[in-house]
């Protein structure tokens, strides 16, 4: 039987390419909510909207890896 340590990741931002100028800019989403917001480009002004969604992403990691029998 294997041990597995979980560990949680937390993420208050989100990159987004620019529909206008093709420039990346990154968007707060500290608040837990699914569903569309409005950004606007710091580049060239642009507004669009992104859809954001939280979902729970489970990956397990082996304690003591180096420990294969």
């Amino acid at each position: 039987m294997k041990t597995y340590d979980r560990k949680v990741f937390k993420f208050d931002k989100a990159s987004v390419l620019c529909q206008c100028c093709d420039k990346g800019y990154e968007v707060d989403i500290t608040t837990e909510r699914d569903g569309f917001r409005n950004t606007k480009c710091p580049h060239c002004g642009y507004e669009q909207m992104v859809w954001i969604e939280f979902r729970a992403i489970v990956v397990p990691v082996g304690i003591n890896p180096s420990k294969r029998t």
